[in-house]
């Protein structure tokens, strides 16, 4: 196992806290536009439920799907780096475009595109920190995966509290202005990432890999792809429809003092984020010590237990719905909701990372990763295409019917579980870094 002469960063290569910093303002600038987009498209644009909706699942989509193809091209011409700070730049571009109402659809184009170049990299740079057997590796995605979620906490407080209260094209200037942060960040720490890498990979090199063995991994992952977007399907209906049900139906007025305070459903988009990096550094520490090197196969388990908490997280909201209480729903309800899906969450996204970066084949790498994110693109249509279906299904049934989605996958996981470990090979070498 791997460890750096100069780790300092929860016990990882100093490079992750680069990775980890550049990639939390990268999630600032768009989550701080997710926060805005379903609310600014019905209540500026006059858009429909239904029609906000769809948009807001089909942009989702394709900020997922198109790092498939940003993938394809780091791995053939680009390379990781150079792709990280040309989409950075694309996305930055589209985030002050949103400034300006009849670009709003040019604008969500160009933050696809460019986190299309930008996110299977920066992902996949993550893994080359690690020397393969380095039981590190899940903790270190964890970790990045906090980054994620640090942007995340802060950014609806922000660009939220400020489209609010100024106006929409303050906050998405705000996100536009997150993602200069991110490529400044990403591109002054490229030495700490460089040594990591080159320790990484003087310790355990590449070896060879068989054909054979090859595709059975890439079949296995296809399999896990599959999975995540079920698990998507139900995990972003948070941003959609859980964010329509907290507006009409929760309770949220806060007493502060004499004062009453209440909040702004906008603000339940940080709750997420927050019991992210609350467990995170908990998970983290004890996935680490709790796998030796060599054995990776608690990965698969954890997304499992995911799939099952997601389901978990619905059953509250669906009982609520079902004995006709509206309007008033107590704030430690939307609690109970958030923290089981949180949970899963861990349990399945950096985990579900840690295997495509683990067992991707070295040429392609950053396509594999993008693979990855290609499954969030599916999730997050069909959770956009079952948000239309809102207003027009009795909500019991509605949340009943979306938590039987991550229900089913992780019960079919369990019962192929010891035919899908078959597929992987662990042979395989780790990436090598490209510069």
């Amino acid at each position: 196992m791997s460890r750096s002469r100069t780790a300092s960063f929860f016990g990882h290569p100093p490079g992750l806290a680069i990775l980890f910093f550049a990639e939390a303002w990268e999630r600032f600038s768009f989550y701080g536009l997710r926060a805005l987009l379903v609310f600014y498209l019905i209540k500026h644009l006059g858009f429909s439920q239904p029609d906000a909706s769809q948009i807001y699942g089909t942009y989702t989509a394709a900020v997922y799907f198109t790092p498939l193809i940003g993938g394809y091209i780091a791995d053939r011409w680009l390379g990781p780096r150079r792709a990280v700070v040309i989409g950075a730049v694309i996305m930055a571009a589209g985030h002050f475009l949103m400034a300006f109402e009849p670009m709003v659809f040019p604008a969500l184009a160009l933050v696809a595109i460019g986190n299309g170049a930008f996110k299977p990299s920066i992902s996949a740079q993550v893994g080359r920190l690690y020397a393969r057997d380095d039981p590190r590796r899940d903790g270190g995605y964890s970790l990045f995966y906090m980054g994620i979620n640090l942007g995340g906490l802060i950014a609806p407080l922000i660009c939220g509290t400020a489209g609010a209260l100024y106006g929409w094209h303050w906050g998405f200037a705000l996100a536009g202005l997150g993602m200069l942060a991110a490529t400044a960040i990403y591109v002054f720490g490229q030495p700490l990432i460089l040594e990591a890498e080159q320790e990484a990979h003087s310790v355990a090199p590449p070896g060879p890999t068989s054909a054979g063995g090859a595709r059975r991994s890439v079949m296995g992952l296809l399999v896990l792809a599959l999975v995540a977007v079920f698990f998507w399907t139900a995990v972003e209906q948070m941003g959609n429809t859980v964010a329509l049900w907290i507006d009409s139906d929760v309770d949220r007025t806060l007493a502060v003092g004499t004062q009453t305070f209440e909040i702004p459903t906008v603000w339940f988009q940080s709750l997420n984020p927050l019991l992210v990096i609350a467990l995170t550094p908990l998970l983290a520490t004890a996935w680490t010590r709790g796998v030796k090197p060599g054995r990776h196969d608690s990965s698969l388990s954890k997304m499992i237990v995911g799939c099952l908490l997601a389901a978990l997280a619905y059953a509250p909201l669906a009982v609520a719905a079902a004995a006709g209480v509206t309007g008033d729903l107590s704030l430690l309800l939307a609690v109970l909701f958030f923290v089981p899906l949180t949970l899963g969450e861990l349990c399945l996204s950096p985990m579900g990372q840690s295997m495509f970066s683990r067992r991707a084949p070295v040429r392609y790498a950053t396509l594999m990763m993008g693979a990855w994110f290609f499954a969030h693109t599916i999730g997050n249509y069909v959770a956009g295409y079952l948000g239309g279906f809102w207003s027009v299904m009795p909500k019991a049934a509605f949340f009943a019917m979306v938590g039987a989605i991550p229900l089913s996958c992780g019960l079919t996981l369990v019962v192929f579980r010891t035919g899908l470990e078959r597929l992987f090979d662990t042979s395989l070498p780790p990436t090598p870094p490209r510069h």
